[in-house]
């Protein structure tokens, strides 16, 4: 057991669990002390990749460090025009693709449009992430992911959805 003076590396600890546990109730989010992200339960996907497009650079960096915590890979995308090209520079890696649908440059939307003129696009599933309570027009759309979620709602849809993909 370490000591920092007259505090132990527990006390610290536990300190420290104590404030991540009002963040997360307050945040909806599953940190915990020397794990950061918990792991929950689940299927691992193993080399199952998750492009994750999203404008928010925030939203998008947690999603991606959530994925990543839970066993997946991710590429990061700005916009549907940064997908675009980033599924073209990983060629037939990805397996799936979270969308936002709000952007700048190429909206989600968009991309959907895109997606669905081109046969190799239109065979990865898509999760679209919208705030937008009316699905009119997200048809193509592998499933919908309410905003605002946290990381347990999204691993559970994907575990939910793609369990024959492990």
């Amino acid at each position: 057991e370490m000591s920092y003076g007259q505090i132990t590396w527990q006390e610290v600890k536990a300190a420290d669990q104590a404030f991540l546990d009002s963040v997360n109730e307050v945040l909806g989010t599953a940190f915990i002390v020397n794990d950061f992200v918990k792991k929950p339960k689940r299927i691992k996907l193993e080399s199952f990749t998750v492009l994750v497009v999203d404008d928010d650079d925030t939203l998008r960096g947690a999603v991606c460090s959530s994925l990543v915590s839970n066993g997946f890979k991710t590429i990061a995308a700005k916009n549907g025009k940064d997908a675009l090209e980033r599924l073209a520079e990983c060629k037939g890696a990805v397996q799936l693709i979270l969308l936002d649908l709000s952007m700048p440059v190429m909206t989600g939307w968009e991309f959907l449009k895109y997606r669905q003129d081109h046969q190799t696009l239109k065979n990865i599933p898509v999760i679209v992430q919208t705030g937008e309570i009316d699905p009119t027009g997200l048809e193509s759309a592998t499933a919908i992911l309410p905003k605002p979620f946290n990381s347990e709602t999204l691993l559970n849809l994907i575990s939910e959805k793609f369990k024959k993909s492990a």
